[in-house]
């Protein structure tokens, strides 16, 4: 798994200003201080901006952890679109956080959601 590229995903989602974002890590290289990867403090910032989205139809998104499995729900459905089961939890919660960014940055574009 290439986790820099995946966390500098993550950071690009997060920030409120992705291109100062892309410049500053082209400058630098990969940053291989980013640990959403492995630490709790770093990823839980970012479940709970998921938690904050809505989308266009005024839907919201929510997630469930339960032991190693991270589901990601679209209301509207009440159907999973995405789902993780893993050896570890963090890399469940992870691995659905960058396959839920990834699903989410294409329907964007589509005008499918906003921040709250």
């Amino acid at each position: 798994m290439n986790y820099c590229l995946d966390n500098q995903l993550i950071a690009e989602f997060m920030t409120d200003e992705p291109e100062v974002l892309k410049m500053d890590l082209k400058k630098a290289g990969c940053v291989k201080t980013m640990h959403y990867h492995d630490q709790w403090h770093w990823l839980i910032p970012v479940l709970l901006k998921i938690d904050s989205l809505i989308m266009a139809d005024g839907q919201q998104l929510s997630f469930k952890i339960e032991g190693n499995m991270c589901v990601i729900r679209y209301s509207r459905s009440g159907n999973w679109i995405i789902y993780n089961n893993n050896k570890s939890t963090i890399k469940a919660v992870y691995d659905t956080v960058v396959q839920f960014i990834k699903w989410y940055n294409l329907n964007k574009k589509e005008g499918g959601s906003h921040d709250d």
